[in-house]
């Protein structure tokens, strides 16, 4: 395997991970209805990048390619805001969410 693909890997991997993290962890949030909108919200943005990454691995073309990358980091900055706004509700412990959520 080159070291461009082992990489790709790499990434494709590490999204997957964090996607289960952060499910992990919205799956500890209470179930009022902000816990339960913020862990939807949570799950959908956290999960995409590695599945948007993985059309990306086989795109056909580099247009393709940036567009799907591009969804990639849209959906990343969103976690980052539903984890911030977790911190600032005070409904999840700040070490979780550093964590990405239970089992680490």
């Amino acid at each position: 395997m080159s070291n461009l693909s082992e990489r790709a890997s790499e990434l494709e991997d590490r999204l997957v991970a964090l996607g289960a993290r952060n499910c992990l962890l919205a799956a500890d949030l209470p179930s009022s209805d902000i816990g339960r909108h913020v862990a939807a919200q949570l799950t959908r943005c956290s999960t995409s990048p590695a599945a948007n990454c993985a059309e990306a691995r086989c795109s056909e073309s580099p247009g393709h390619f940036i567009h799907k990358m591009k969804v990639c980091l849209k959906e990343l900055r969103e976690t980052m805001v539903w984890l911030k706004l977790l911190v600032l509700l005070k409904i999840a412990d700040p070490s979780a969410v550093r964590g990405g959520g239970r089992g680490n």
